[in-house]
Parts: structure tokens; sequence; C-alpha cells
């Protein structure tokens, strides 16, 4: 986790599917992610957690 929020490949990891699935879920806008600031000026894609527990009650968006 990264500021409270999931990274891609740990979204990917809990879904049990790849980190270009996911990737390609947020490029589709089938699940919110946003830019988080991790170490130092770098930001990585976030999801947070709500949105992952939405997301997963949702089968149908998979």
């Amino acid at each position: 986790m990264v500021n409270g929020y999931y990274t891609i490949r740990e979204v990917a990891q809990k879904l049990q599917v790849t980190d270009e699935t996911v990737r390609r879920w947020v490029r589709q806008r089938k699940l919110e992610a946003s830019k988080v600031r991790s170490k130092g000026f770098r930001e990585v894609w976030g999801v947070a957690p709500l949105v992952l527990e939405e997301f997963m009650e949702h089968d149908d968006l998979k």
C-alpha cells in the first residue's frame, strides 16, 4: 500500500489477474484509480480500498 492506496500490482494479486488487466480496467474506466505520490517525487497509480471493495462486489465489471 502507498499512502493508503493499493498499487496496481496489489490489486492484481487480490483479484488474481495480471497487472496489465488492472491497467486496462483503469484505462477503460471500469476501475477508478488515482495518481499517488510514493517515495520522493515518484507517482504511481493507486486504488482506494473502498473503490476496490465496491469493484469486487460487482463481478459483471470484470
